[in-house]
């Protein structure tokens, strides 16, 4: 019975990899703090015309 061990190919591709940095795509992900502000702002707005009209 002979005992199978790994390649080499195997040994290298798995040291390279350890040691290679891969890089990180960018993500979908924005920061929209900014237009929720507006959009209460401006709803705010409204809702305060509205009330001085009626009052």
């Amino acid at each position: 019975a002979e005992k199978q061990q790994p390649s080499k190919e195997s040994t290298k591709t798995s040291d390279s990899s350890t040691t290679k940095q891969e890089e990180n795509p960018q993500t979908g992900d924005t920061n929209q703090t900014g237009w929720l502000l507006v959009l209460a702002l401006c709803s705010g707005g409204f809702l305060a015309r509205k009330w001085i009209i009626k009052h």
